[in-house]
């Protein structure tokens, strides 16, 4: 699967069709997430770090609706994607699916050539927005999205359509963003709400190492937690509450096509994995309360000069499913 695990094809899709779980934990591998963000190199130790630029202050309701869009913004959602490190707010569609991500890359002076190429499967269109403006198709597996990209000076953005959009109207999105580029933009902190697990909890930390950015959202019992470090892997985990324990039976019974190995970490928790590399995904499922939780580690792709290929530990990754699946 070659883009269908990251942030928009496990976490939504899988979650979507699958669905996750909780139970059980352990009180001593959660940490106090405000020890791990730390001064940056723009940044005095003396002074407080920048507050972070929140990827879905970018575009109004009203400026995705004049790209012809029908967004729901009351369940907008947050989360990272490593390709190139961008924090983006997942805005789903009144009508059907998902709508629309969008954001920014922390990383200064990403090349949008390099970056379309990442994830195009077709010849990039030019577009009059910035100093440097791209719009792709990608199209694998019957699944097509279509990605823009748009840099001005060290600062990039991004738009990712589900539907085949006008370029002007992209342009416009992109040219929106642009103008609200900010320097915080490269100093992007830990910035969880309560129900994310602490950027420093034991298992994140021996899989990741010093978390360098993170963030996410709770809608209506809906989690999504996004962690990246500085080589360039993304964990994102994420909590979905189910109708019945009828229904979560009935899914234990039908994802076994989607994984390659199956476990029982906890009574009445069935845990499903694919952690090998590049790309790792769990689902795992709890009869009481019904919910599903989910985990998708990605590595950073090679994007220009910027950019080194990033492994990670599969046993540690097994361990840290295992911790989500049964965590309090």
């Amino acid at each position: 699967m070659r883009r269908g695990t990251r942030y928009a094809g496990v976490l939504l899709v899988l979650t979507t069709v699958l669905g996750g779980c909780s139970s059980g934990g352990d009180a001593d591998a959660d940490a106090d997430q405000t020890a791990s963000t730390s001064p940056t190199a723009s940044s005095s130790p003396t002074e407080p770090p920048p507050e972070p630029v929140d990827p879905c202050s970018l575009l109004s309701a009203e400026d995705l609706e004049a790209a012809g869009l029908t967004p729901d913004p009351d369940t907008e959602q947050r989360g990272l994607l490593p390709d190139p490190r961008t924090t983006a707010c997942l805005v789903p569609d009144r009508k059907d699916g998902w709508s629309v991500f969008y954001g920014y890359s922390l990383v200064p002076g990403v090349s949008v050539a390099d970056a379309v190429q990442q994830v195009g499967t077709e010849k990039p269109a030019r577009l009059d927005v910035g100093d440097q403006a791209r719009l792709v198709l990608y199209n694998a597996y019957g699944d097509k999205t279509w990605h823009a990209w748009a840099r001005q000076g060290r600062y990039t953005v991004m738009v990712e359509l589900f539907a085949k959009p006008r370029p002007a109207r992209v342009e416009g999105l992109l040219g929106r963003m642009l103008e609200q580029v900010d320097p915080a933009m490269f100093d992007f902190p830990v910035d969880l709400p309560e129900s994310c697990p602490p950027a420093r909890s034991r298992p994140i930390r021996a899989l990741l190492g010093e978390v360098r950015a993170a963030t996410g959202s709770d809608v209506d019992g809906e989690v999504r937690c996004s962690y990246a470090n500085r080589p360039g892997l993304v964990l994102n985990l994420d909590i979905s509450p189910i109708a019945s324990s009828k229904k979560v039976a009935g899914m234990v019974g039908s994802v076994g096509q989607y994984f390659d190995e199956r476990t029982t970490p906890a009574r009445g928790v069935t845990l499903f994995l694919s952690p090998e590399q590049p790309y790792g995904f769990t689902r795992a499922y709890v009869a009481q309360p019904p919910s599903s939780r989910g985990t998708d580690l990605q590595r950073q792709q090679i994007i220009g000069r910027y950019y080194r290929p990033t492994t990670f530990d599969e046993q540690k990754y097994r361990a840290l499913a295992a911790w989500w699946a049964t965590r309090d």
